[in-house]
C-alpha cells in the first residue's frame, strides 16, 4: 500500500510549536533539525519527521526507528531495507509518502508564477511543447513528476533532467532496468504534485490529512 501524508504548516504552526513536535522525536533527530539552517526550515522538517515517525508506529515499527535512518552516496535518506519513504516541503505544504512494497518518491509545488527563461535545457523537445501550449500550472505538473522521479531512484540531481522522458505514467531512467510508475494528485488546493512507484498503481495512493497531536 502507498500512504500519503498531507500537513499544512499554517495550520500546524498555530496549534504546535517546534519544541513542542522536537520532544516527541528522538534526540538525534532533534539534534540534526537544530542544526538546520537557516532556522526557518527546522518547523517543515521536524513536522515532516513526526509524521514519518507515526506512520511507522501505526505500521508496526519499533519506537525509535528514525534513528536507523541512513544515506546513500547522493544524499537520499533511506532505511536498511523496508520500508520506503520520501519527503517533500513547498511553501506551506509538507507531504510524506511511504510504501512498505518499494521505493517511492513523492514532490509538490505550489502554484505561483514562474520566471521559465532557459528552463527548457530541463525537458525533451516533446514535454517544452506541451508546456507551452498549457495553462501555467503544466511546468509544474512536469517538474513534480520528474523530481518524484529521481527522488524514487535515490541518484537525485546526478540524472540528467533532461533524458528523464515523465510524458507517461511507465518509464525507464539511464543506467537503471527498473520501470517507475507516475501518478498526479492535488494535495491542496493550489498545490501540484506527483508520487513515483516502483510498484505499478494500480488502485490510487492512500491520502490522509495530517496534523499534530502532541499536547
Amino acid at each position: 500500500m502507498l500512504l500519503i501524508l498531507v500537513a499544512s504548516l499554517r495550520e500546524s504552526g498555530e496549534k504546535v510549536t517546534l519544541e513542542a513536535i522536537l520532544r516527541k522525536l528522538p534526540e538525534a533527530v532533534r539534534e540534526q533539525i537544530l542544526s538546520i539552517k537557516p532556522p526557518h526550515r527546522q518547523y517543515g522538517t521536524a513536522l515532516g519527521r513526526l509524521m514519518l515517525q507515526e506512520l511507522l508506529l501505526d505500521w508496526g515499527y519499533p519506537a525509535g526507528m528514525l534513528t536507523r535512518l541512513q544515506k546513500n552516496q547522493y544524499g537520499k535518506p533511506h532505511f536498511e531495507g523496508t520500508p520506503f519513504f520520501s519527503i517533500s516541503h513547498s511553501a506551506d505544504l509538507v507531504i510524506c509518502a511511504a510504501s512498505r512494497t518499494g521505493p517511492v518518491g513523492v514532490d509538490a509545488e505550489k502554484i505561483t508564477g514562474f520566471d521559465q527563461a532557459g528552463m527548457h535545457i530541463f525537458f525533451i523537445p516533446e514535454e517544452w511543447a506541451q508546456i507551452q501550449a498549457g495553462p501555467p500550472e503544466t511546468f509544474l505538473r512536469f517538474w513534480t513528476r520528474k523530481e518524484s522521479v529521481i527522488k524514487a531512484d535515490g541518484r537525485g540531481v546526478s540524472l540528467p533532467l533532461e533524458k528523464i522522458n515523465v510524458l507517461a505514467d511507465r518509464l525507464f531512467l539511464p543506467g537503471n532496468s527498473q520501470e517507475w510508475h507516475l501518478s498526479e494528485f492535488i494535495p491542496e488546493s493550489g498545490y501540484c504534485a506527483a508520487v513515483c512507484t516502483s510498484i505499478p498503481l494500480e488502485e490510487k495512493p492512500v491520502i490522509q490529512r495530517y496534523l499534530p497531536d502532541v499536547l
